[in-house]
């Protein structure tokens, strides 16, 4: 979640840049506007999650229902944690072996203030949980380890010219296809509005130098909107792509912006 709201930020920082753009200005500031509210928005019932090996992952489980964790592209192996056979202070852990997931259940009255325990994958990698209770339903994270994918995501971006990748995520973004190696989250907040601008993220694709991301856009206000890869551009933005040029005032459309990681070159 705060992967969008952190790419939102900084894709509305490199759009404001261009002082002598109005229209670039503009959106720009929508962008900054969304990527705010994004941050301060709850967390979505599905929890896209970035581990590393070692790392630490910060969740949060269901205090009523279960909690199914589950690795992107791995498998747990083998789970270890604490038991006090207290059992307002112990929690239980079935792991799948089919599948390779977990299932948390956290009993009523639990008195402590978050449930922790170590997991090892198939693919050797070790991650310590920390997850508070929160909510009676049931909850879904999804872990990704971004050294298993960068190298698949690598190998795609290389496949062609810089330009021509951006294109190719962009077609991938339109029909919501996969990427080898790229973590792909959607949304689902509301709508936000900012100078006559309704903005809202749907989705993002990360791979390993370059992002995508999907923005629907509508026209509140009383004159169109220009929108083209010309006032639509900034330092890092290497593709833009919209069905309209000019967006008419109370209509939508959906933009797709590709940018480098870290918005530099």
């Amino acid at each position: 979640m705060a992967e969008v709201a952190y790419g939102s930020l900084g894709f509305g920082a490199v759009l404001a840049v261009r002082p002598s753009m109005t229209s670039t200005r503009y959106l720009g500031a929508v962008l900054l506007g969304i990527g705010a509210a994004l941050l301060a928005s709850p967390a979505f019932a599905d929890q896209n999650l970035a581990a590393k090996d070692n790392g630490q992952i910060n969740c949060v489980a269901s205090a009523k229902d279960l909690t199914r964790i589950s690795l992107v592209g791995d498998q747990f192996v083998s789970i270890s944690k604490a038991d006090t056979g207290v059992p307002t202070e112990d929690f239980k852990v079935v792991h799948d072996p089919k599948r390779g997931d977990i299932y948390l259940s956290i009993p009523e009255g639990y008195a402590k203030p978050s449930v922790n325990f170590f997991g090892i994958s198939d693919k050797g990698f070790v991650y310590k949980f920390v997850c508070k209770p929160g909510g009676a339903d049931a909850e879904q994270v999804f872990v990704t380890n971004l050294a298993i994918d960068d190298d698949k995501a690598a190998d795609w971006e290389a496949r062609t010219t810089p330009e021509a990748t951006a294109m190719r995520l962009v077609s991938a973004m339109q029909g919501w296809e996969p990427v080898p190696g790229f973590n792909i989250s959607q949304t689902s907040l509301e709508p936000r509005t900012v100078n006559n601008v309704e903005l809202q993220v749907l989705g993002e694709y990360r791979g390993a130098d370059v992002s995508g991301r999907i923005l629907r856009v509508k026209n509140t206000g009383d004159k169109p909107l220009k929108l083209d890869e010309n006032t639509i551009a900034g330092k890092g933005i290497v593709a833009f792509s919209a069905a309209l040029d000019v967006l008419p005032p109370a209509q939508v459309t959906t933009i797709y912006l590709v940018e480098r990681n870290g918005g530099s070159q």
